[in-house]
């Protein structure tokens, strides 16, 4: 916790993630699946290269995530031709360097929103992210979630996420399109601009919440917290 922000950062601890879960954050090949064993088998920490405050991301302008518009152009001009656009802007604090922001954008269809993630942070001359568009509807009790980002840590049951290889921003959203298509329409919620930035950071709990009860999210200590800062 940093005392003097009041926020408390959190990172990754590898050694409580699923065996598939560490062989999808791996190199691809024979030696990512042996590092993943390897570090299921005996436990071992990773290094800390960054925090993020999960339960302090905020609303903000537009204009405060141009990296986002900027890497996500194209889609989301595609998006506006489809009838999206964009509504609620998310930060989330960060130390150790780096962003993580994301967009989410409205259509003429209520049940669902776009929404695009951009997260950046670079390590000793390599740069690591997970950035990509998700399109999202949900019910009282289930979240449809259909995703072009990388499946790397899993969700909670209530979270039924689909991850799809990279493709037309129309691929997508018909595949989300057509995995409701046996929901029936009155059980989904419809989302506005009102209450949009609720439900964006009610789904972020929800998923924070299932890591932090499995320690596969732990908070930064003291110690690690001042040396990210630089103190």
């Amino acid at each position: 916790m940093d005392d003097r922000r009041g926020v408390c950062y959190y990172t990754t601890d590898v050694r409580y993630a699923r065996l598939s879960e560490l062989r999808r954050m791996s190199p691809p090949g024979p030696l990512g699946k042996l590092s993943a064993f390897l570090v299921k088998l005996l436990r071992l920490p990773g290094p800390v290269h960054m925090g993020m405050a999960f339960y302090d991301t905020r609303r903000c302008a537009f204009s405060e995530i141009p990296e986002l518009f900027k890497r996500f152009a194209e889609e989301i001009r595609v998006l506006g031709e489809m009838g999206f656009s964009p509504a609620v802007a998310l930060r989330m604090p960060m130390i150790g360097g780096g962003s993580c922001c994301s967009l989410a954008l409205l259509g003429e269809d209520p049940t669902m929103y776009a929404n695009f993630v951009f997260s950046r942070t670079e390590v000793e001359g390599r740069e690591y992210g997970e950035s990509g568009l998700s399109f999202v509807s949900r019910d009282t009790s289930v979240v449809w979630a259909t995703s072009g980002m990388s499946h790397l840590l899993d969700g909670p049951d209530c979270v039924r996420a689909m991850y799809c290889p990279p493709g037309p921003v129309e691929k997508l959203l018909e595949t989300h399109s057509s995995r409701l298509a046996g929901v029936p329409r009155a059980s989904l919620l419809h989302f506005d601009c009102e209450d949009l930035t609720a439900h964006l950071l009610e789904l972020e709990a929800m998923i924070t919440d299932f890591n932090i009860a499995r320690r596969v999210f732990r908070p930064l200590t003291s110690s690690e917290v001042a040396r990210l800062s630089g103190d």
